[in-house]
């Protein structure tokens, strides 16, 4: 995405910002709420219509064809197989009217319809580390915590194996131990399977944790981006200095920095956390 301004409505949301995910990497996109970046996710899965938006300028190239002007079959040929989406409220995200497995075997039948649904149903639910998948697979979306509707969302988002994933604010509703877990899973799933990711969260432990290079927002404008480590340690930009003080956990990462460069490992007490969790 390169230059790339969003109105909705009459309103200018997004100016002229710009994303570029390369094959297999993790691309953290940060700012405060309200600074652009749903709306750039929206843009990239072709979601502004429903909300009225539009791009109005700039380019928008997935792998080599451009999709400023898309049609509406024409996204849907890429969504779930190309692009796969986990968003924020998973409540919101799943039916509350059918069990889990129902919505399981009916998006891989639209998405991989060369597949056993049951067999790839517990397949994925396997893939996200659910212990209890045929358990999982008979409750209703209010009988699971909500570690364990999240994980149920990042396999929905797999179904179509694609080889990108925009993970929306996925765990900011979730506590500290179970997004630990939950963002371990992430980067354990996209190294298993080397698709791309695009991680939105407005918390600087999270993208520090699981990205490659970063791109900060501020009222609708990319106003720094760069290697991960080389934005946090060496900010540039006035706004992304501020975003950083602003974070609680700013002297844990300096401390914590000195010492390695490398993502911490899940620990113990977190899996167990999660563990204790899994029960529908």
């Amino acid at each position: 995405m390169n230059d790339i301004s969003i109105h909705i409505g009459n309103t200018h949301v997004v100016k002229n910002a710009r994303l570029t995910v390369r094959a297999g990497e993790t691309v953290g996109l940060v700012g405060e709420s309200g600074s652009g970046k749903s709306m750039m996710c929206r843009a990239a899965t072709g979601l502004l219509g429903p909300i009225g938006g539009r791009v109005s300028h700039g380019s928008l190239l997935i792998g080599r064809q451009s999709f400023i002007g898309a049609t509406t079959p024409e996204w849907r040929r890429i969504r779930g197989h190309t692009l796969g989406y986990v968003p924020q409220a998973s409540l919101a995200g799943l039916d509350p009217l059918m069990r889990i497995g129902s919505q399981l075997r009916e998006t891989i039948r639209a998405l991989d319809g060369n597949s056993n649904a049951g067999a790839r149903a517990l397949e994925l639910l396997d893939v996200v580390r659910i212990n209890q998948p045929k358990d999982v697979l008979r409750a209703y979306p209010h009988q699971l915590s909500g570690g364990m509707r999240q994980r149920v969302m990042i396999a929905l988002a797999l179904a179509g194996r694609p080889e990108l994933i925009i993970a929306d604010e996925a765990t900011t509703a979730l506590d500290a131990t179970v997004q630990k877990a939950v963002l371990t899973l992430l980067r354990d799933v996209q190294k298993e399977t080397g698709m791309a990711m695009i991680v939105v969260t407005h918390d600087i432990g999270v993208v520090r944790q699981i990205t490659n290079r970063l791109y900060v927002m501020n009222g609708g404008v990319t106003v720094e981006s760069g290697p991960t480590e080389s934005v946090l340690r060496a900010p540039r930009h006035g706004y992304t200095k501020g975003l950083l003080n602003a974070d609680p956990s700013r002297s844990a990462f300096d401390d914590a920095s000195a010492t390695t460069t490398h993502p911490p490992q899940e620990s113990a007490s977190a899996r167990t956390a999660v563990e204790s969790e899994e029960s529908p």
